[in-house]
């Protein structure tokens, strides 16, 4: 049986709300094991150093 699209925005809303308890801890074990990783993670400042 096909969602209804109030169904997948309801849905959607929810997944997100999952996600974003655990995008921290994400964020935190990124930074141990790519300390550099916000370079690719799009935070990076322009024209900062990266060595």
């Amino acid at each position: 049986m096909p969602f209804t699209a109030d169904e997948l925005l309801r849905r959607h809303s929810r997944l997100l709300t999952e996600r974003n308890l655990w995008e921290s801890h994400w964020r935190e074990v990124a930074q141990l094991v790519l300390p550099r990783s916000d370079f690719f993670q799009g935070r990076a400042v322009p024209g900062d150093n990266r060595t």
